[in-house]
C-alpha cells in the first residue's frame, strides 16, 4: 500500500503545482493586458489628457476614479489610436496618453516676447544677379501613400502547453513507478 501511495501523492503534487503555476506567474497582473494603472495619480493624469483631447467633459467625472465617463472616454481614445478598446488603463494606453501630454505641454509653453526695434532703417533694394534658368526635367510622380498601419500588441504564448507537457511527464513518471513497484 505504501508503495502505491508515494507515486499517487507525487502525481497529485505535480498536478497541484501545474494548476497553480498560471496564478503565480501573473502575480498582480491581468492575464491579457499586463499591469493596470489604477492609482489616483495615473487616473487623474489620464483624465486631464482626455479633457484636453476633448474626449471627456470637464466636471462630468470624479477626479482620480475610473468612473463610467472616464471609461467611455478611454475607449474612444483607444479606438482612435488603434489600441484594443477595452477601457483599461494598461501600459500601452498610458504610454500613448502620456505622449499626448508631452505634446500638450510643448504647445502650452510660454512664447518669448517679441522685441520691437526703436528705429527701423529703410532697406536697400536688392537685385539678385541674373542667371539663365536651367532646363527643368518634370518631377517624378509622388509615390503613393502607404496604407495606414493598424497597431496591435504581439500575441504571447499561453502557459497551457508547458503545463500539459509537465503533467504528461509527471503522469508517465507515476505510471513507471507503479509498474516497478508491482
Amino acid at each position: 500500500m505504501n508503495r502505491l501511495l508515494r507515486p499517487i501523492s507525487l502525481i497529485a503534487i505535480g498536478v497541484l503545482l501545474a494548476a497553480l503555476a498560471p496564478a503565480v506567474s501573473f502575480g498582480g497582473r491581468d492575464a491579457i493586458t499586463g499591469p493596470r494603472y489604477l492609482n489616483q495619480e495615473n487616473v487623474a493624469l489620464a483624465q486631464r489628457i482626455l479633457v484636453t483631447e476633448k474626449l471627456l467633459k470637464s466636471g462630468s467625472f470624479t477626479k482620480g476614479k475610473m468612473d463610467h465617463e472616464t471609461v467611455r472616454a478611454l475607449v474612444a481614445f483607444q479606438r482612435s489610436h488603434g489600441i484594443q478598446p477595452n477601457g483599461i488603463l494598461d501600459p500601452e494606453t498610458l504610454g500613448v496618453l502620456t505622449s499626448h501630454e508631452q505634446r500638450i505641454v510643448v504647445a502650452q509653453a510660454p512664447k518669448p516676447p517679441i522685441k520691437v526695434a526703436d528705429k527701423v532703417e529703410p532697406m536697400q533694394k536688392f537685385e539678385p544677379p541674373v542667371t539663365p534658368a536651367p532646363a527643368v526635367a518634370p518631377a517624378p510622380p509622388a509615390p503613393p501613400k502607404p496604407a495606414p498601419v493598424v497597431r496591435s500588441m504581439p500575441k504571447t504564448a499561453s502557459s497551457l502547453p508547458l503545463l500539459a507537457i509537465i503533467g504528461a511527464i509527471l503522469v508517465a513518471g507515476g505510471v513507471t513507478l507503479v509498474r516497478r513497484s508491482a
